[in-house]
């Protein structure tokens, strides 16, 4: 039987509000916005922070009890390499969940239980076709787990 397809857009809006709330993050950042959910349709100024969710449906780890595992990459774009690093510093220190934050993320239907910044992947310097700017970009993929929440 094909499993249906989850929709997990929400709680990746709630996870972008949680960082967004995190002042060594935005300090980090240099702006209170910095953090998008797919490439900015605008000029911004870097470092930014991009959240791609993995290309997969999220697979059911406990058949009918609501427990996902997606894939998400958490993409740091820099003007130089120790910015990327120094985020991915703030990252991997502050939001291990839940071993160092408390899993207090939650959407209307689902709660982040896990975020495991586990790999840190040196993407490198690249070009931006329409600006023609050269960013370094650091590729944090992270392990997580998403519990859907009880009626």
């Amino acid at each position: 039987m094909p499993t249906a397809i989850i929709d997990l857009s929400e709680m990746w809006k709630a996870l972008r509000t949680a960082l967004l709330t995190d002042t060594a993050l935005v300090e980090r950042l240099g702006a209170a916005d910095a953090i998008y959910l797919e490439w900015p349709s605008i000029k911004v100024t870097y470092p930014i922070i991009t959240l791609v969710p993995g290309p997969r449906n999220p697979s059911d780890v406990a058949k009918d009890r609501g427990l996902y595992n997606p894939e998400l990459t958490l993409n740091i774009y820099g003007v130089d390499r120790f910015a990327c690093e120094a985020l991915y510093a703030v990252i991997e220190s502050r939001w291990s969940i839940p071993l160092n934050r408390p899993a207090l993320i939650e959407s209307a239907n689902y709660r982040l239980t896990s975020l495991d910044p586990w790999n840190c992947v040196q993407v490198g310097r690249l070009r931006l076709l329409d600006t023609d700017q050269e960013v370094y970009q650091l590729a944090v993929e992270c392990k997580t787990r998403i519990a859907r929440k009880s009626a």
